[in-house]
């Protein structure tokens, strides 16, 4: 378990490294960190970056047909899906933007002391509530509208 707050994951820290180093160099007792420890979290680190990389990508391209297929589905089967990757994105997003939260500190501190490990989280979670809240929206005008006539008659009144 990680109870260290200044590294993201477990393993040994820079300091460490160059103790063991120079315990090496004088001829002194020195612990060989494990790799597995080392490289296992930064691997996950790295593998869930790039999969949210991938999911925002991939729901960026496809954001025209999904407003073509939001506005064709009725409520049902499919509104429970596209509620829940809606969902999903919030959900996600969400938990990555609080990451200071889990780690006990704010995003301030954070920014300034381990950049390299707090920008990934930023970039990461604020194009996926930002892509959620923007589904969220087209989704809700889309069913508001279908759900009153009235609005609908308002607003083909309005255009002439």
């Amino acid at each position: 378990m990680n109870t260290r707050l200044d590294t993201v994951t477990g393993g040994p820290s820079a300091s460490e490294i160059a103790f063991n180093i120079a315990r090496i160099v004088i001829d002194f007792p020195y612990e060989i960190p494990s790799n597995r420890a080392f490289y296992f979290g930064y691997g996950m680190l790295v593998l869930l970056m790039i999969s949210l990389l991938g999911s925002i990508i991939w729901q960026i391209s496809t954001l025209p047909q999904w407003i073509v297929f939001a506005r064709s589905v009725s409520p049902g089967v499919n509104l429970v899906k596209i509620g829940l990757g809606i969902f999903a994105d919030l959900l996600v997003g969400g938990g990555v933007l609080s990451y200071p939260f889990f780690t006990g500190t704010t995003w301030k501190i954070l920014l300034f002391h381990r950049l390299e490990n707090s920008l990934p989280f930023l970039g990461a979670g604020i194009p996926l509530v930002v892509i959620g809240l923007s589904k969220l929206c087209i989704q809700g005008a889309w069913l508001i509208r279908n759900s009153n006539p009235k609005i609908v008659k308002k607003l083909e009144i309005g255009k002439e």
